[in-house]
């Protein structure tokens, strides 16, 4: 099987050509999946008779003058390859198993939608000098590029369609930094000037650039419509609720976090909502009356919306720091009996911890509720491990979406603690809670819990866990007037370690 189509022109360089051929051979894992078409003039009689072994070589010979759109069309049609590169002739593949570290990239999408490229050791990341597609996006795109552009521009209109995509919800673009293909340009000094370096027209191909602007914007929302409608099922559906001011920056946040697990957001509110409506794709936005836009219930409306297998709710407030949805799944996927999965909330002001799990003990006789360690720094080893708990915080919590539905949802009746009744409820159907600190969230608001537990709630099923942990973690706590402190076992409560601003 082919997998790469290396679409080459050249012309006058057969000393060149036989250079990038070798560095080929010499980095490629597999050289026998790789087909090289070979675009040369009918005049370069010196390129004619170029041959490599171990290497497979398409000769397209053609009249000479062709526009470089209408070369890359040429030699587009006549590949066979999962994966079309666009290369120069003074170009060295430099990586060693670059073809596999490529392969790896697309294969984490499962539709095949991506646009990769690699570090040329001039541009960087800056300028996507040799761009790498999939066949499933140039059938998308209808081919490579547009026959008009005679030099110039070609890469730039490429990936000005995958950032136009990026609006649509869907980051696809890949840069492989430790990937090199080094591009000896002359500009630089790593090679000497010769005819082929000759721009036909430049000011043409800055006015063909700007003049296919819309025709970009079309295609990108042909590829965003081939994804939704063709791609795969998200996994995890986000739920943001909260307040409407803040759901623009929050839903921009979480859409240009960058994750491997394939998720979709949703926006549940009143019309007040706005902003949102620049997003599309795996953003769904759910309009309800106003005074219907209630935390249990506006949540519970986006739930019968979802797709994933996870529900994640987070509140509009936070700002999660990317691989957060990787992380949550990961953990939910460690054991089926997990239903509900918290995260390290950090309050962005100070980088001390804002939640790192719920707590419950007895204090003059009534049950009270704290966020464990709250108000230590971000880094204490305490907040920095898995534990199971009895709940966790809505702020943000990703919960098993057939166990949510099977146990009644966030019960709507109770104006607060929908959160901690939740997670009381699975954990009666034998279901597990868990905190994971490698999921990160700033949190610049939302809310606390801290205070008595209704006696209503949960009487007799709650237990006062909060001096079995810290003795865990080796630490107890103690009380002075009406501020509870907590130290090392078996230490004078002098030398303390950390005041719990919530116990």
């Amino acid at each position: 099987m082919t997998n790469f189509s290396i679409l080459l022109p050249t012309r006058g360089r057969p000393s060149l050509l036989e250079r990038l051929f070798e560095s080929i051979l010499r980095t490629a894992h597999d050289p026998s999946s790789i087909e090289i078409i070979l675009y040369i003039d009918a005049d370069d009689l010196l390129s004619h008779d170029i041959e490599v072994q171990d290497l497979r070589v398409i000769k397209l010979i053609k009249p000479p003058g062709r526009s470089m759109g209408q070369i890359f069309k040429e030699c587009y049609e006549a590949s066979t390859g999962r994966y079309i590169m666009l290369m120069n002739d003074d170009a060295v593949f430099q990586t060693k198993d670059w073809d596999l570290k490529v392969i790896d990239v697309f294969s984490k999408f499962q539709d095949y939608v991506a646009f990769a490229y690699c570090n040329d050791l001039d541009q960087g990341e800056k300028v996507p000098t040799f761009p790498i597609l999939s066949r499933r996006v140039c059938e998308l795109m209808g081919g490579v590029c547009p026959t008009g552009y005679l030099n110039l521009h070609i890469e730039s209109h490429i990936i000005d369609i995958f950032n136009q995509l990026k609006k649509y919800g869907h980051d696809r673009i890949v840069y492989l930094s430790d990937v090199i293909i080094e591009h000896l340009h002359y500009a630089i000094g790593k090679s000497g000037h010769d005819e082929t370096y000759v721009k036909k027209d430049p000011v043409h191909d800055d006015q063909l650039f700007i003049s296919l602007d819309e025709d970009r914007k079309h295609i990108a929302s042909k590829i965003a419509q081939y994804i939704e409608k063709y791609g795969i099922k998200p996994t995890v559906s986000i739920i943001v609720f909260g307040r409407s001011n803040n759901i623009y920056r929050c839903v921009n946040t979480i859409a240009k976090s960058k994750e491997q697990t394939p998720f979709e957001i949703i926006v549940s509110g009143h019309t007040g909502i706005q902003g949102v409506k620049w997003f599309s794709g795996k953003i769904k936005v759910i309009y309800m009356e106003k005074e219907t836009t209630k935390f249990a219930r506006s949540c519970n409306q986006a739930a019968k919306e979802a797709e994933g297998e996870f529900l994640l709710f987070i509140n509009s407030e936070s700002f999660p720091v990317s691989g957060w949805v990787d992380a949550l799944v990961r953990e939910a996927e460690t054991d089926k009996d997990i239903a509900v999965v918290g995260c390290k909330h950090i309050n962005p002001r100070n980088r001390r911890i804002h939640h790192a799990g719920i707590c419950f003990y007895k204090d003059e006789g009534e049950t009270k509720m704290t966020y464990i360690y709250k108000g230590v720094k971000d880094n204490s080893p305490n907040v920095n491990r898995v534990r199971e708990f009895q709940a966790v915080s809505s702020n943000c919590m990703l919960v098993r979406k057939e166990a949510f539905i099977s146990t009644g949802c966030f019960d709507e009746t109770l104006g607060s603690l929908e959160d901690i009744d939740l997670c009381f409820r699975l954990r009666q159907n034998g279901l597990k809670i868990v905190y994971t600190p490698r999921a990160i969230v700033y949190l610049s608001g939302g809310k606390t819990i801290q205070g008595l537990l209704p006696s209503f709630l949960w009487k007799g099923k709650v237990e006062w866990d909060l001096d079995r942990l810290l003795e865990e973690d080796g630490f107890t706590r103690y009380r002075e007037g009406n501020t509870y402190y907590v130290k090392r076992l078996n230490e004078d409560p002098t030398s303390l370690l950390l005041v719990c601003d919530s116990l």
